[in-house]
């Protein structure tokens, strides 16, 4: 059966940002897979970091409110597993990553 994920997360981030480009990947390995989300709808900016360890990453206040709803959009496709004190269990957890393009 063929996996359709990135295509339905692609329609679904169209319908709430047309204009914007979306590159959808899903990486499986032997323990879980990862959803990573590359897109336009949102820009970064690399600043030098004032404590000297390289830089750190702004967002605009509309950038971050993006972000953060093709975030909460994609919910549904991310599945972590964790134990009664937090810690993460292996196997089987889908991870979402959104990045800018």
């Amino acid at each position: 059966m063929k996996d359709t994920r990135s295509y339905e997360i692609k329609k679904l981030l169209k319908k709430y940002y047309p204009n914007a480009t979306f590159k959808v990947s899903i990486n499986k390995y032997s323990m879980g897979e990862s959803i990573s989300v590359r897109t336009n709808a949102f820009k970064v900016n690399e600043v030098p970091d004032p404590r000297g360890y390289g830089y750190v990453i702004e967002l605009s206040e509309q950038d971050q409110g993006n972000r953060d709803h093709i975030t909460k959009l994609l919910r549904d496709y991310e599945s972590v597993d964790r134990d009664q004190w937090g810690e993460i269990l292996s196997g089987g957890n889908t991870y979402l990553r959104v990045e800018t393009l």
